[in-house]
């Protein structure tokens, strides 16, 4: 059915267009000098034309007639229905960042980013969560927190069994999927698909680390990091394994310890048989075999494959000992050495040996524990192979082949 339709746009622009088809909507952009809102017949029916916002804050038109997007950036894939949104992505690429907060250093891309930022420093935080105390300065991260409660991952991906909340986060999980890295560090061979990742990869080069702890000596690349060890200050510690009593201020790390319980390790070396949980491990392991040992003591001839560990080491020379023990005056160079001395307070030990009654606080304490059942087998088991060098430990060994 053809119908008069007058196309009305945010300016007030009001073009008159006869015999057009409302089943295949086209709208000519360049007649029109802003953006348009609707298309609205002159007998009263109308067709509203939805206005979408992507989740990567890119706002174009859906069309019933599926015409491609207008215009589009020469340098990556992005295209969209809007010159001026084209002009804003931009900026991604060149770094321009026209507005600036007049309260820090925060500079940005567009007026709408700006003003989201102020309500850091104003402290508002106007969307509420209604089942507890979270609160955000932004409608769309309430409305993913929302899914913290219900268990919701309405995003799934079609080529492997993940899941998400959103999908933007489904659409950072698919380009894991692609071989293609856009953003190339000239440096390294390290490539990424975001901007932002290589701007932080780029820190390991430059040595910066512009984040600081006020509590220690702590600097961290990004802030989240630094928001990740700020908890272990506070003590808080959100994510918890439910196989047993492991807790910790990192999601990351949680994963990474259910391996512990899983057996799994999937990062393997191809020069010997070592396995491990995490690839920051593994890469530091193939430094031992290739021996890359590049961080070097100034005191003293001590070498090691990354900064941490020489950051580390130069506290035996400087005497600080930063985690120190509550109940007595235990210090120590090493947070884990400090949790592993509480231990002795509290008399907990976690770790038991499955051939005897010896129980230890440590997992390499079993280890070397497991040794003894291996090497001294002077009296063995007559049902099976168990063995061990004390008499009454195969006694009650026996015990298990007995019916009660």
């Amino acid at each position: 059915m053809d119908k008069s339709l007058e196309l009305k746009s945010e300016g007030g622009v009001t073009i008159k267009q006869e015999n057009v088809d409302i089943g295949e909507i086209y709208i000519d952009l360049s007649t029109i000098k802003d953006e348009p809102h609707s298309v609205e017949g002159t007998d009263g029916e109308s067709a509203m034309v939805e206005r979408v916002l992507k989740e990567d804050g890119d706002m174009s038109l859906k069309r019933a007639s599926g015409v491609e997007k207008r215009f589009a950036c020469d340098q990556c894939a992005y295209s969209s229905n809007y010159a001026s949104h084209l002009k804003t992505h931009r900026m991604v690429h060149s770094g321009e960042k026209p507005f600036m907060c007049d309260q820090c250093e925060f500079r940005c891309s567009t007026k709408t980013g700006l003003k989201f930022h102020l309500r850091i420093h104003s402290g508002e935080k106007p969307f509420m969560c209604d089942q507890c105390d979270y609160s955000s300065n932004y409608s769309g991260h309430l409305k993913v927190h929302k899914m913290v409660h219900s268990v919701e991952k309405p995003f799934a991906c079609d080529q492997c069994d993940f899941r998400c909340r959103t999908k933007s986060y489904l659409k950072v999980h698919a380009m894991s999927h692609s071989s293609f890295k856009t953003f190339v560090c000239d440096e390294c061979d390290y490539s990424s698909n975001y901007a932002g990742h290589l701007k932080v990869h780029k820190m390991v080069h430059s040595g910066e680390k512009p984040f600081a702890c006020d509590q220690c000596d702590f600097r961290g690349r990004t802030k989240s990091n630094l928001k990740i060890h700020a908890r272990t200050h506070s003590g808080e510690r959100l994510f918890a394994c439910d196989q047993c009593d492991y807790s910790s201020g990192c999601a990351g790390h949680l994963k990474t310890h259910k391996m512990v319980h899983t057996g799994e390790k999937p990062f393997a070396c191809d020069h010997c048989d070592f396995k491990c949980r995490t690839s920051s491990n593994l890469k530091i392991h193939v430094k031992m075999h290739v021996g890359d040992r590049p961080f070097m003591c100034d005191q003293c001839p001590f070498t090691c494959p990354t900064k941490t560990r020489l950051e580390f080491h130069k506290r035996v020379h400087s005497g600080r000992k930063p985690f120190v023990c509550d109940l007595c005056d235990y210090s120590s160079n090493y947070s884990a050495h400090l949790k592993l001395h509480k231990m002795v307070h509290s008399g907990e030990k976690p770790f038991a040996c499955d051939r005897c009654d010896f129980r230890c606080r440590a997992k390499s304490y079993l280890r070397v524990h497991a040794k003894t059942h291996e090497r001294n087998k002077t009296f063995m088991c007559s049902e099976c192979d168990f063995g061990s060098g004390k008499r009454h430990l195969v006694k009650n060994h026996v015990k298990i082949h007995t019916p009660v």
